[in-house]
């Protein structure tokens, strides 16, 4: 008899008969007895069940762990198991320093095992150290049913590592789970990104169609107020055409000042403004609008203080989260 490994996405109570078998061949135990590593963390003869993950490290876990912790198992324990072995075997089991006789093998990896059962039983959680063990831990978490872990995790992805480096990804995971305050976060800091670009795509692919509709909803909602606002003549004379100087009132088509809002439009979605208080005074072509004379007079067409404030206000009000 071959080792059985349990895969919970295809198992159903259908699959099993009275003496359905979900554990490995006892003999093939006893004949790598010096092969067996348990996981210190999880190596008390006391608890009575055994995973075995996928690079071969052997975890003792209690079953009441697990059936409180874990949907998937819970059903599973329900099940017919094999029947017990015989009574000889079963002493001689228990004396040998193998593992018991029925290790159940998970897919997961030793790691992410450690992880998952660490945060199930109440120990130190391991440091989760970068954003794919991260997706890994809720993966499993995901196909054995355990929220416990879930909501563990939720608090996990607002690391400010992963929202600085990967906030698409989290985006994706956290609207996903529902998780909507998360997802709204996530969205935020994505204002400073270039959703099209090319090495965002294997991000992009992430995130569900209908949630990303709504980010790059976002997106094009920023861009289209910011237009509206640049384009509002109470609040920017230079949009009053014809155009004309303040002081002498010398017919003037204010070329840098539409030169810089057609700029800022245009690029809005590939440069995004993120901080609008710093990044305002770095623009060349505000600069170049604030520093415009009039040709006859001299004078300077723009007030630096009330057009910097008007500007600063407008992409300050400017939508930050997606809706849901």
């Amino acid at each position: 008899m071959s080792n059985v490994v349990i895969n919970p996405k295809q198992l159903s109570s259908s699959d099993f008969s009275d003496d359905a078998i979900i554990v490995e061949d006892p003999s093939s135990l006893q004949n790598n007895n010096n092969s067996i590593q348990y996981h210190p963390l999880f190596s008390t003869e006391e608890a009575d069940i055994i995973l075995c993950s996928q690079d071969g490290v052997y975890f003792r876990v209690y079953s009441l762990v697990l059936k409180l912790s874990s949907g998937w198992f819970r059903s599973t324990f329900s099940l017919p198991q094999r029947p017990s072995l015989p009574s000889s075997l079963s002493s001689s089991s228990s004396s040998s320093s193998s593992p018991p006789i029925e290790p159940i093998n998970v897919s997961e990896s030793s790691e992410v095992l450690n992880a998952i059962l660490s945060m199930a039983s109440g120990y130190e959680i391991p440091r989760i150290h970068d954003f794919n063990y991260l997706e890994s831990l809720v993966h499993a978490a995901e196909k054995y049913d355990m929220p416990g872990v879930l909501s563990i995790l939720r608090f996990a992805i607002l690391s400010p590592a992963f929202l600085k480096n990967h906030p698409i990804r989290v985006y994706a995971i956290a609207c996903r789970w529902d998780w909507y305050e998360e997802a709204k976060i996530a969205s935020k800091h994505t204002l400073a990104m270039d959703l099209l670009a090319v090495d965002r795509m294997d991000d992009i692919r992430k995130v569900d169609p209908r949630d990303l509709a709504r980010l790059m909803l976002l997106h094009r909602r920023r861009r289209d107020q910011l237009k509206d606002r640049l384009d509002c003549k109470e609040t920017f004379y230079a949009n009053i055409m014809p155009g004309k100087c303040s002081h002498c009132h010398t017919p003037n088509p204010h070329e840098k000042w539409h030169r810089m809002k057609y700029d800022w439009v245009t690029k809005f979605e590939q440069c995004p403004i993120e901080d609008s208080a710093k990044d305002l005074l770095e623009r060349l072509e505000l600069a170049d609008v604030l520093n415009a004379t009039c040709g006859r007079c001299q004078q300077r067409m723009y007030s630096a203080e009330p057009t910097i404030r008007n500007l600063r206000q407008i992409l300050d009000e400017l939508p930050t989260e997606v809706e849901f």
